[in-house]
């Protein structure tokens, strides 16, 4: 191993680019797009390690990033006066250069490289080499990272429990330990000094491969002797989310929805999504947007909302559930009224059935002329049940269901990928897919089938709206290889989950008067009034957008077009499939903001506000998309470890069982044998796992031992 043990005094591009980010948060989407990653400050000099945790720390909040600040100055007043001192105002024209400059320098493996070290007033070298081989007169030293007297972030490498002794005042720091100055141990420098920088060169020089590595005090079964965990694993290089700003939600609702989100513990995004879902379904077949005489476009919108298990997916959907819910239960007493007046109508007609038969009989026998059958001799239609929402049902029955349902259903999925993968599987040869690409439409759909007996289901205006979670791990199992348009037709959007707070009771009168808010709208638009076609049977009324509004969708269409054919597989289809959905969610934001105007007419033709706010939403999907499309270009097996390795983040397991894992709900794929022992070889190759030591011959143990970096 060749170490550079150099002073090395020149300005650190990581530091400055962590310096400006700090400075000026805003900049981070701009370093983002120019390709920074946090695991680029992985390989950089140990003395940004600090630095790359404490910003990883804050990552997860940048909605809030002044109060991030405000509480990292507060621990560490030291850090900060160090990135203060370094921070200068940079454009985000001028941030690519820093960018470039530490992604090069990551390229190039830094480690080995010295930073500046203030000690007593002299400046010391400082030497990095974590999980490198070192002399094995450093074995068990520790690199320590701390902020000197004027400011500046230093480390150096001394036995383990040693301090470096500093000017007084000095702020010293031990992200490791914590612990007070001790008495001053030897360190690197004092062997500097005693023998000088060519004979310390030589030994770092002179160090073995197999020699121990630094910090490591091989304990039997410790966790030293296992390599360092690579990390990477876990990297899938997915596109930052981007955030969702309030012009971009129907015009009313901005502090609703963030209220709300604040209340359940979820992202906003995700309570957006549940109401703009669920409003299409109020509305339903009660409207249609007209953008030609030749060009219409039912409401229903189709989303995806995309976490982790306990990321908020359920608590964000349930206030438009319960509302939808609500409807339904509105509607109950009317249908309970006409199914009591059903039953008496429909002995009345049984009793004249039976008079009726008995009277042809009696007419039969005595060979006279039959009477007609009584008009009220026909048994009425039994009155349907008032449904919203259905959800986990079978296609059979939901089809059934809108033959029912003039206005439409909110299609709820707890699980989208299930059901995706789930169409056709009892042998529907197509069916099934082609059904819900109808109920995306809102056209008229008939289903033949042999028990009906000639007489089939018919579906005036099949209109879904969908609404579903979906968990990351399965988005290519879902995604890849779709080529019928169904997955192009979903709203995909995966926030970033909110961090973990404190639980904050807002009080029932708060919760209440959110809950009466979308109780209020959502009655409102489901008491839209339907039309009549020609046959005298319901139909949606049309909806025009007013002159400007045309004009600006006319603008925002061409551009989905051109970006449609600019891109290619899933990506092509869905901003193809744009400007019909700029019409839907135009209708949703112009009638769901009508709803908080009192005593306001239902407008007469939406706005350009509703037509722009309902393109700022879709910028907003389309950079969703490709956060989703990004992790589409990992292989099956890159995406199988992954899977792994973040199971076994979360679980931190002593040890590793192969059956019990397939067996766990989610990972039936890890039955198949040989994609799962390719996944567990890499996994051992990086640190991760291993076999036991002194398994039996024979056949190999389902059995693997876990890092204990992992669960320590």
């Amino acid at each position: 191993m060749t170490a550079n043990m150099e002073i090395n005094t020149a300005r650190d591009p990581a530091i400055d680019l962590m310096a400006t980010v700090f400075a000026k948060p805003d900049l981070y989407i701009a370093a983002a797009n120019a390709g920074f990653k946090l695991r680029h400050l992985h390989y950089l000099p140990s003395r940004c390690r600090e630095i790359m945790r404490r910003f990883a720390e804050a990552f997860g909040r940048t909605d809030d990033w002044e109060a991030v600040a405000d509480e990292f100055r507060q621990r560490d007043p030291g850090f900060f006066r160090w990135l203060d001192a370094h921070a200068t105002p940079v454009d985000a024209e001028h941030i690519n250069e820093l960018v470039a400059e530490v992604i090069a320098a990551a390229n190039g493996s830094l480690n080995g490289t010295t930073g500046p070290l203030s000690n007593g007033g002299s400046v010391g070298m400082a030497y990095t080499s974590s999980g490198k081989a070192v002399p094995e007169a450093f074995a068990g030293w520790t690199t320590l990272t701390y902020v000197d007297a004027a400011g500046v972030m230093c480390t150096t490498m001394a036995s383990d429990g040693a301090k470096i002794e500093h000017r007084p005042g000095t702020r010293r720091i031990d992200p490791e330990t914590g612990l007070e100055p001790k008495p001053k141990q030897r360190d690197v420098n004092d062997l500097r000094a005693e023998h000088g920088i060519d004979e310390v060169r030589a030994m770092f020089d002179s160090a073995e491969p197999g020699e121990t590595p630094h910090g490591d005090k091989r304990k039997p079964g410790a966790a030293s002797e296992w390599p360092a965990l690579d990390m990477r694993l876990l990297d899938d290089d997915c596109a930052l989310p981007p955030k969702l700003e309030d012009d971009a939600l129907p015009a009313g609702w901005e502090s609703w929805i963030t209220t709300e989100a604040a209340a359940r513990d979820c992202p906003r995004d995700y309570v957006a999504a549940g109401l703009i879902g669920a409003a299409s379904a109020w509305i339903g077949n009660a409207r249609r947007i007209i953008a030609t005489s030749d060009w219409s476009e039912p409401v229903n919108v189709w989303i995806a909302i995309i976490g982790v298990p306990s990321a908020g997916k359920t608590p964000a959907l349930r206030p438009s559930i319960d509302a939808s819910r609500r409807l339904e239960r509105d509607a109950e007493p009317a249908w309970r009224e006409a199914l009591a007046q059903y039953k008496r109508d429909a002995e009345v007609a049984k009793t004249l059935e039976k008079n009726w038969l008995e009277s042809v009989r009696t007419a039969a026998k005595e060979k006279t002329n039959p009477p007609d059958r009584p008009a009220g001799a026909q048994e009425p239609d039994a009155p349907i049940r008032p449904r919203l929402v259905a959800m986990d049902t079978s296609t059979e029955e939901l089809q059934k269901m809108l033959s029912e349902s003039p206005r439409g259903l909110l299609y709820v999925r707890d699980e989208l990928a299930g059901w995706l993968g789930a169409l056709d599987r009892y042998g529907g040869h197509g069916a099934d897919r082609a059904f819900f690409l109808e109920c995306w439409n809102g056209g008229v759909y008939v289903c033949d089938r042999v028990r009906y007996h000639g007489d089939p289901v018919r579906i005036e205006h099949a209109t879904l709206a969908i609404i579903g979670g979906m968990v990351p791990d399965r988005l290519r199992e879902t995604l890849a290889g779709a080529d019928d348009g169904l997955t192009a037709r979903l709203i995909y959007i995966w926030p970033d989950p909110v961090p973990i707070s404190s639980l904050v009771d807002r009080g029932d009168a708060e919760a209440a008067q959110r809950r009466d808010t979308l109780v209020m709208a959502a009655r409102a638009l489901r008491a839209l009034p339907m039309g009549v076609d020609d046959h005298g049977s319901p139909a949606p009324r049309a909806l025009r957008l007013n002159h400007d509004a045309l004009k600006l969708f006319d603008e925002m269409r061409r551009a989905a077009m051109q970006r449609s054919r600019a891109s290619h597989g899933l990506s092509a289809g869905w901003h193809g499939k744009n400007p019909g959905r700029i019409l839907r969610l135009a209708v949703v934001y112009e009638l769901l903001a009508w709803t908080l105007r009192n005593d306001a007419a239902e407008p007469a033709t939406v706005s350009p506000e509703s037509v722009a706010r309902a393109g700022g939403f879709l910028d907003y999907a389309g950079k969703m998309l490709d956060r989703v499309t990004a992790g589409l270009a990992l292989t099956q097996a890159d995406g199988d470890v992954a899977v792994i390795a973040r199971h076994l983040l979360a679980t931190r397991p002593a040890r590793f069982n192969a059956r019990a894992f397939y067996k766990t709900a989610g990972f039936a794929w890890a039955r198949d044998t040989k994609r799962l022992n390719a996944a567990l070889e890499v996994l051992n190759a990086a640190g991760w796992l291993r076999r036991p030591d002194g398994g039996a011959r024979g056949r190999p143990s389902s059995d693997w031992d876990v890092s204990p970096k992992l669960t320590s």
